[in-house]
């Protein structure tokens, strides 16, 4: 962590500003609505999420604001691989970064309703081991419909419960009522790999495949899982080697050598598939 960056943690996020000792520790920071977080990582995604478990999101998310601003909505945006990244990665970053700066200037009169539904949202998700399937789904219900009819939100996390309960046929057109309107490009995103992996599990795989192609290159964190997601559909479509070269085009941007060379064989198969 810079130094500089250190500093403003050790003063800002200090004892009787930020928060108060005691047990459980006492939130000061109550007027702070949300927190953006902006970072960039060498390590790949997998690396920071499958290995490490985010440790930095944790840390942020769980340790700083839940302990001095739990109601504050938090959001993070990371760029992995920054080291040895595209310049038309780099610019969808950029790109994201001023969406996302947008919604926070453009929705802080939502906030407080906002946040309390997300928060009530992630509570019952935390519960999903200890509900049972009917009691799980009765209350994301519940809460997707406190929100206006036809809310793509709600669409969206309601779809999400059912495909946790492999409910894929009610899933699928969830997510496509909430894919027909205004998502969040984050959640837009999720939403569509979701979909996607869930028309798969139905035989659906060439639909499966087309959305998926449509999502290749838009370049953000999601990128990587919109390959695996893919590649799993061409495997189901009868189409293995396809499947093989695309998942060694998204390692070879991951590999310290043989980049090149691993990415022009990928690219060779690729070519002689298609032709």
């Amino acid at each position: 962590m810079p130094a500089v960056l250190k500093g403003w943690f050790d003063r800002v996020w200090s004892p009787g500003f930020a928060f108060a000792h005691g047990t459980p520790i006492k939130p000061l920071l109550t007027n702070l609505k949300s927190c953006l977080v902006i970072t960039t990582l060498g390590s790949p995604w997998w690396i920071d999420a499958l290995i490490m478990r985010s440790p930095n999101r944790r840390i942020l998310k769980t340790a700083l604001i839940g302990a001095c601003a739990p109601q504050a909505r938090f959001e993070m945006l990371s760029l992995h691989a920054a080291e040895n990244l595209a310049a038309a990665k780099v610019t969808a970053f950029e790109a994201n970064i001023a969406r996302a700066v947008a919604r926070l200037c453009g929705t802080h009169r939502m906030n407080d309703d906002n946040t309390s539904w997300q928060r009530s949202i992630e509570a019952v998700w935390d519960r999903f081991d200890k509900l049972s399937p009917d009691a799980f789904l009765s209350e994301m219900s519940a809460l997707a419909a406190v929100r206006p009819a036809g809310d793509p939100l709600a669409l969206f996390e309601l779809a999400s419960a059912h495909d946790a309960l492999d409910r894929e046929h009610e899933a699928a057109i969830l997510y496509r009522r909430a894919l027909s309107g205004e998502l969040p490009e984050n959640v837009r995103r999720q939403a569509v790999i979701q979909l996607a992996s869930t028309l798969r599990n139905l035989g659906e795989l060439e639909e499966s495949v087309g959305l998926l192609k449509a999502e290749v290159g838009r370049s953000d964190e999601l990128d990587d899982a919109v390959l695996a997601f893919l590649c799993l559909s061409l495997i189901d479509a009868g189409r293995p080697r396809e499947a093989a070269a695309r998942a060694l085009a998204a390692l070879a941007t991951h590999l310290p050598r043989y980049r090149k060379s691993v990415t022009t064989y990928a690219n060779a198969i690729l070519s002689d598939d298609l032709d």
